[in-house]
C-alpha cells in the first residue's frame, strides 16, 4: 500500500519517474497503469482548479482576450487541448502542460479530459511494453 501512494504521489508530477519506478519495484502492471493515471489526472485538476480563476481574474483586470476571435485561438481550441494532453506525459508532465493549456485559454473541462486521456494512453503503452519485455536498463 505504501508503494502505491509513493507512486501516485511521484505521478503528480512525472509519469515516467513513477512509471519506472513502480516496476523496478516489481508492482503489479494494471494497478500501477491506474494508479499513474489517477495521479497524473488529479495534478492537472488541481493545477486546474486552482489556475483558472487565476487567469480569468489576471485577464479581466488587463482587460486582455487572449483568443478572441482570432484564428490561433479557434486552432488552439479545436486541436490544440488533444496534442497537447497526448504529448504531455511524454514532453513535460502533467504540472507545465496544465499551465500552458490554461495560458492559452483552453477550456478547463477539456484540458482535463484530454491530459487524463494522455496519462491513460502512455501508461496503457508503458504498462505493455512492460509486459513484453521491454525493461528499462538500471544502472
Amino acid at each position: 500500500m505504501v508503494q502505491f501512494l509513493g507512486i501516485f504521489l511521484l505521478a503528480l508530477g512525472s509519469l515516467w519517474m513513477a512509471a519506472l519506478l513502480g516496476l523496478a519495484l516489481g508492482m503489479a502492471p494494471l494497478p500501477l497503469m491506474i494508479t499513474l493515471t489517477v495521479g497524473y489526472a488529479l495534478s492537472a485538476i488541481i493545477i486546474t482548479v486552482i489556475g483558472a480563476p487565476i487567469r480569468d481574474r489576471l485577464l479581466r483586470r488587463l482587460g486582455i482576450c487572449l483568443n478572441c476571435d482570432s484564428r490561433i485561438g479557434r486552432i488552439t481550441h479545436r486541436y490544440g487541448v488533444v496534442g497537447l494532453g497526448l504529448l504531455a506525459p511524454v514532453l513535460t508532465g502533467a504540472p507545465l502542460a496544465t499551465v500552458v493549456g490554461l495560458t492559452l485559454s483552453i477550456p478547463p473541462r477539456r484540458l482535463i479530459v484530454w491530459m487524463t486521456a494522455g496519462a491513460a494512453l502512455w501508461s496503457a503503452v508503458l504498462m505493455i511494453g512492460a509486459l513484453l519485455g521491454f525493461a528499462p536498463p538500471i544502472h
